[in-house]
């Protein structure tokens, strides 16, 4: 069984015209960015045999459906081979394109958001959408100016947002740098009673823990005597601590160093 779905009604197409052309606006966090996404938008409309009758689901869909990023590009177009065309030319270095404009939004975003609500800009922007002279205000937006594009669509049927590439992000691999072995190596991560207790070595004749060290622990490394790394009194304590709690006991009454051994014994309360 699958769930039924009701086809969508078919709409009709916004036709792309010379008096009426599709303004293509694509941005980015940094110029390498904006190339490759580029790229990616013209490979996608190879692979998917787009024609002229995409177009302008494709410039709707890039106004509305994509933030506006620091780095920009916008083309003024009245087919899908135009604006082909123009974006090889920027991928192939060329300055003056006509038709298409480049801007980067840098340190005057705040003065651009002031600039952006001046009644009088607004009011000339009105008359250039009524009038379909985009030209200027394309080169506004690449310089860094926001602005709402479903103004290009308002008392009309606003093309379809689309399927289309993502953001290119970079492709940058971050390692989480090696942390410095506490443990003798070799030994299994994780099987340690206690950070300075590691292994239960009891046998019915006595209880016993053993532990194993490198040396490069903290409290070795750290702890140096007359050139020798020697294990800080209060670790003796622990050792004798966290030995007693392996062996259930509720708690540890005291420790001593066990004789010839320079180990320690601890004496544990009841439990």
């Amino acid at each position: 069984m699958q769930e039924y779905r009701a086809a969508e009604p078919a709409r009709a197409r916004v036709a792309v015209t010379p008096q009426r052309p599709a303004v293509v606006v694509l941005s980015a966090r940094r110029e390498e960015r904006l190339r490759e996404a580029v790229q990616r938008l013209l490979a996608h409309v190879e692979r998917q045999g787009c024609t002229d009758e995409d177009l302008a689901d494709i410039a709707y869909t890039l106004q509305v459906g994509r933030e506006a990023m620091e780095v920009r590009l916008a083309c003024v177009v009245s087919t899908l081979e135009e604006l082909k065309a123009k974006l090889s030319q920027y991928l192939a270095g060329e300055k003056s394109v006509e038709g298409l404009y480049r801007g980067e939004l840098k340190r005057d975003k705040d003065a651009w958001g002031v600039f952006s609500t001046d009644e009088e800009l607004q009011e000339a922007i009105g008359k250039w959408v009524a009038r379909g002279k985009l030209h200027k205000l394309v080169e506004l937006w690449a310089q860094g100016l926001a602005f709402d594009w479903t103004r290009l669509y308002e008392g009309e049927v606003a093309p379809r947002r689309i399927s289309l590439p993502t953001y290119p992000f970079a492709r940058e691999r971050y390692w989480v740098p090696q942390a410095r072995m506490l443990f003798a190596p070799g030994k299994p991560v994780g099987e340690e009673l206690h950070p300075l207790v590691h292994r239960n070595t009891s046998s019915l004749a006595e209880q016993r823990f053993s532990s194993v060290f490198t040396g490069e622990e903290f409290f070795l490394a750290d702890h140096v005597v007359k050139g020798q790394r020697v294990l800080p009194g209060v670790a003796y304590l622990e050792l004798a601590r966290g030995g007693g709690a392996g062996a259930g006991a509720r708690g540890v009454a005291g420790a001593g160093r066990a004789a010839g051994a320079g180990g320690v014994r601890a004496a544990c309360g009841g439990g």
